[in-house]
């Protein structure tokens, strides 16, 4: 009973961090982010995951990020705002429930 509840604890732990409002999800590679800075949201770098670092338990907290000039960061998971737009590769080949995405019909159309 007791590893029962020590494993329900650690999986709320890994859902419930962060806020109400944010997906928290697995950071992809090529994914474009904001990098959270201590400036104004509107001053915040732009740049793309170019490698995930995975803990001992495989998941991944920390991110390697190449910025604009092609300088490389190490940033944690939370301090990054993934944009919500899919890769273009992501974009053409995923399937919802069986239904093709937009880009598709419209490829198709053409």
């Amino acid at each position: 009973m007791a590893r029962y509840l020590e494993e329900l604890r650690k999986r709320a732990q890994r859902k419930h961090q962060g806020t109400r409002s944010r997906i928290r999800r697995e950071p992809e590679i090529d994914e474009l982010m904001l990098l959270k800075g201590d400036c104004p949201k509107n001053t915040w770098r732009m740049g793309r995951i170019d490698r995930l670092i995975r803990g001992k338990d495989g998941i991944s907290r920390s991110v390697v990020v190449r910025i604009a000039n092609g300088k490389e960061l190490v940033r944690a998971a939370g301090h990054f705002y993934p944009l919500e737009f899919p890769t273009e590769d992501k974009a053409q080949t995923t399937l919802v429930s069986g239904v093709p995405l937009i880009s598709q019909v419209e490829t198709k159309k053409q």
